[in-house]
Formats: C-alpha cells, structure tokens, sequence
C-alpha cells in the first residue's frame, strides 16, 4: 500500500530584539500565601518599544533549574499603559521548593510577539508581606445567653500563613482577638487555625462566671453592634495586623430567627422568615407578652422601631413566616416615621427580631439581620373562569416553565420565552387557597393566590433567588371587574323578567 506524505516546511521569521524598554525600577515580587508573582512594569518610554502589540505573549524563568518557566498571554497589552503583569504559579511546590524559590536572587521577564522579543533580567527580587485581606468571605456573629459564636466563611487562598508558630517559626499566626463594642476577647490560634482549610467552621467562646455572662447581657441590649476580628501574623519577625469586619450579628438567647429578606408595598413592611424554629417559641413559658420588631438604622445616630404587640401566647397554629408591619396601623407616634422610610427606601442596617416579655423585663429574645430587598413585580391581575386560571404580571418574567398548585392538585404549564401573561387549564376551576409558581433558571416566583369566585386577590408574591427570598406583598382588588359583573348579571335578570 503506498502512502503519500506531505510535509510543510515554513521558516518563522526573525524576531526584532527590542532594548532598553523598561527601566531599572522594574521588579518582581513574590507573595507566597497566593502563590504568585507579580511584575512591576517601569516603561522607558522608548519609540521603539511601541511595536509591541496588545497581543503578546510573557514568560517568567529562573535562574534555578529546579523551577519551570511560567507563561502568560495577554490580550489587551500597552507597553506605556501596563504597568503589571501576574504569573500564578501552575504548579504545586514543596516546602522545601518553597524555600529554594524565595532564595532566587533574580528572574528574567520575556515579553514576545510573532515578530518581536524583549528580555529583562529583574535582579530584585522581593517576597512581600503575605496579605489576609482575602482569607475569608464572610464573618458572622451570633451572641446567646452565655456565648459567642463566631461563624467563618474561609476563601482557603491563605493556607501558607494560616500556620501554627510550631509549624511554621518563619510564618505564623501569633494572637487572634475579638472587638465588639467596647469589649475585647481573646481566641486560641491552635483551636482556629487547625480549622482554616474547611470551607465553614465556628469557634464559640463559653461564659460562666457571673462577670462574663453581664458582658453578653450587656452586648445583647446594643440595638446594632460593630464588631472585628484581627489577626497578628508574623511574618519574618515583622508583626502585621489583618482586620475583618463582622458582616451580620445576631443576637439569641433562643435560636428560632435566621435568614430574614424585607421589602415594601403598599406602605407596609414584610420580613420573610426562610428559617423559622416556630416549635422552639411555642414551647416558650413564662411571660406576659411577645412582640416581632422591626429596628431600622436611618443614620449612625437615628434608630427607628417598629413593634407588632400580642399579650396572647404564641401559637404555631396561627404562625406564619411573612410578617406584615402595616404603617397605618401602627401607634400614632410611629407613623410618620414609617411612611417616610417607606417613601425613601433608603437605610442602613435592619434587624428583625421575635421578643418576650414578662412584664418589662426582656424574658427570651430571637434577633438577626434582614436584607432588604427591592420590589421586582409590582401588579399582578390573576382571572379565574371554569376553564382556566391566568396570572398577569406587571413585567416580564424571564421564565421556562410554570406551575399552579390548588390544594393537592397541580397544574403545569412550560413556557419558554419572557412573558406576561402564564395560563393554566383546569376544570372547575375554584378554591380557596393556591399556589403559583414560576421556574426560572436562577430564581422562582412563588405567589399566594385567594381565589373568590370569578375573580381573585393576590395576597402576597415572593421571589427565590437560591436561598434568598424576595417578598412583595400584592394587594389587588379587581372591585370595577366585579361591579360590572354584578350590574350584567341584574340586566340580564330584568331583560328575562321583561320577556317573561
């Protein structure tokens, strides 16, 4: 069998050496908890040098054999504009490589296009001070009867300074320390740091004395506490601080209230609560009277509550994880303030929180941060006959499909295009109580339907974005629908009487 083989042969043309582009301030740092190296371009403003494109392409060697060039390419390369350049290290090292690699005196930077080529020798070569900026992407603080629990999100990017002093003497965390208020704790690095590489873990501190247990009583009358957690890393004998703010407290002698989204309509309020321990509050004994708060921060100095009283006991019966706060029916005195807030959707911080009475004393309370959240749809029309149910929305729904669900039956319908307006057919189309839900990609909209006869109340619409519910609380009255219904209904009567 003969076989025919063709071979190409092209020469690559002859790259142009450019010199004498960058200065002598350009250097190379080194930042070992990220693994990376970060070029700091000086450009000599050399004519010349402008050639390059923005196309090109930069590779980073050493002088060591041990170590593998590292290459980058770049899309939107300036010769005068970039000023840095990151080479992220692709590859895993030991710590004895490590080691070996902050030891380099020196590295040289190619920067090279199909036609052009540039070589830097960087004979400075520094390792800067480790950054724990990054290391976690969230602080939560929940304060109890007698406790602190301190929830962390860890990002993992800081493995290599998360250490302890005996396993890392160059490189080690040396003191933690917990700043609410105007109180301080203490927290033990060889019960924290252990638990860095998880992606969630909690460290709690205990009170038993009757000193410590007032400093949380005194803690958890703060209507809306700032708190840190600071970090002194040592890094070659030199001590750097790194600050993380608390993102959200709450505050708990019972811990029933979690993920709480607040937004407005029709001059109302409406907290949803995604996580709601209603058994442990109904189990509650021992006091006279219950309330569910709202508590604004307006400014630094302006706080503003909301309170919804009962003096009867909490039934979980009768509970029901939207909570309305009505500014029309609020104490007089609260009134402007909530109308104004409504008007200017506009503030920082929001609390939510269920507390017990027994006569004035705070007896047990439940309190955390809500996120507010603007209205998405803002009208709805739902028209139910005998035959379908339609649901009509203010906007476009980017949708796939829809499902309405009366009492245990449900009905589904797919829908693959942005719209209005979402149908169902059924038979004997009536009852008291459903539910209609739209299923997106990202997100569901799940709306609480009153049906009456041939027309319907939207109670409430809640919008699910993952875990995060929106809440818009829809009140519609179609009264105009139903008079001129009524008025058809009587013609048609007297027009019968008539023939009759």
């Amino acid at each position: 069998m003969n076989q025919l083989i063709i071979i190409y042969c092209y020469s690559v043309p002859n790259r142009k050496v450019l010199e004498d582009c960058y200065t002598k301030n350009t250097i190379v740092d080194f930042t070992k908890n990220l693994m990376q190296f970060v070029v700091h371009l000086d450009s000599a403003h050399n004519p010349e040098c402008e050639v390059l494109p923005i196309g090109v392409a930069a590779n980073l060697s050493f002088n060591s054999p041990s170590f593998n060039n590292i290459s980058i390419l770049t899309v939107d390369f300036s010769y005068n504009r970039t000023t840095e350049l990151l080479f992220k290290i692709p590859y895993t090292l030991s710590d004895t490589q490590l080691d070996e690699l902050e030891s380099e005196i020196g590295v040289y930077l190619t920067i090279y296009s199909f036609s052009e080529l540039l070589t830097v020798e960087l004979l400075i070569f520094e390792e800067t001070l480790s950054s724990l900026q990054d290391c976690f992407t969230s602080l939560y603080t929940y304060l109890q009867f007698d406790s602190i629990i301190l929830q962390f999100f860890s990002s993992n990017q800081c493995k290599s300074q998360m250490q302890l002093e005996v396993d890392s003497p160059d490189s080690f965390i040396s003191q933690i320390s917990l700043q609410i208020g105007s109180f301080r704790f203490e927290l033990d690095p060889l019960v924290l740091i252990p638990l860095y590489s998880q992606p969630e873990f909690n460290i709690s501190l205990n009170f038993v004395t009757e000193n410590e247990i007032k400093v949380v009583t005194t803690l958890q009358t703060e209507k809306f506490p700032s708190g840190f957690v600071t970090f002194e890393s040592n890094q070659g004998g030199q001590l750097v601080d790194f600050i993380f703010e608390i993102d959200q407290f709450a505050f708990q002698t019972v811990n029933a209230v979690q993920n709480v989204d607040l937004s407005c309509f029709q001059d109302s309020f409406f907290a949803t609560v995604n996580q709601f321990d209603v058994q442990q509050l109904n189990s509650l004994s021992g006091y006279t009277h219950w309330e569910y708060k709202l508590s604004f921060q307006v400014t630094e100095h302006e706080i503003v509550e909301f309170p919804m009283l009962f003096q009867e006991k909490f039934n979980k019966q009768q509970y029901e994880n939207i909570i309305q706060f009505d500014c029309e029916v609020l104490l007089e005195a609260l009134r402007d303030s909530c109308y104004k807030l409504y008007k200017m959707q506009k503030f920082g911080q929001v609390i939510f929180s269920v507390e017990f009475y027994n006569g004035h004393y705070l007896h047990t309370h439940s309190k955390t941060h809500a996120t507010f959240k603007p209205s998405q749809i803002s009208q709805a029309i739902v028209k139910v006959s005998k035959t379908q149910i339609c649901v009509e929305t203010d906007n476009n729904v980017p949708t796939n499909s829809a499902q309405l669900q009366i009492n245990n039956t449900v009905y589904n319908n797919n829908i693959n295009k942005n719209s209005t307006i979402f149908c169902f057919a059924c038979n004997k189309c009536s009852a008291d109580k459903g539910f209609y839900i739209l299923h997106t990609d990202s997100d569901n909209i799940i709306t609480n339907l009153v049906f009456k006869n041939d027309y319907v109340e939207i109670k409430s619409v809640s919008i699910s974005i993952g875990l995060t519910i929106l809440f818009i609380s829809i009140i519609i009255a179609i009264r105009s629908i139903i008079q001129t219904q009524q008025l058809l209904a009587k013609l048609k009567k007297k027009k019968r009487t008539t023939t009759e």
